[in-house]
């Protein structure tokens, strides 16, 4: 399992940045990740739709492409790539399917950023994890 973001993906391809914005464009990069070696992939910062954010993965064992999106919240959040790999992992340990598990990892990661925001704290100090942790625990019980 590898969890770039777009930006990571781009590197990892050798391609020029780009955002995929259609369901084609981020199959295609699904797929293009898939033959560097690992059978699942998740991509992050996908927007399919307009004034959403969130999580494409595809399973090659299963050929299964699976999409999760959150209201998209303007700002730039540094830290969220590592709270959205750490629950989508929590899940996945709490035996959640691959699908159940980005949406587990979409939703909290939205819940912290609605907390920052919320709480207008600094970009710089992260986002407001804290606060969301209890949500998360939640989710996991699911």
């Amino acid at each position: 399992l590898i969890v770039p973001n777009c930006t990571e993906a781009a590197f990892l391809l050798d391609r020029p940045y780009h955002v995929p914005c259609t369901e084609a464009e981020t199959r295609e990069l699904l797929l293009a990740l898939t033959e560097l070696g690992a059978p699942c992939v998740v991509l992050t910062g996908v927007s399919l739709q307009a004034g959403r954010l969130g999580a494409a993965c595809y399973d090659k064992r299963i050929d299964r492409f699976v999409y999760t999106d959150a209201p998209y919240v303007e700002g730039f959040f540094h830290g969220t790539g590592d709270l959205f790999s750490s629950a989508l992992l929590a899940a996945l340990l709490n035996d959640f399917s691959l699908e159940k598990a980005l949406s587990v990892a979409v939703r909290y990661t939205h819940r912290c950023i609605e907390y920052t925001v919320e709480e207008g704290q600094e970009a710089r100090f992260g986002p407001c994890f804290e606060r969301a942790t209890p949500f998360l625990l939640e989710l996991l019980q699911k």
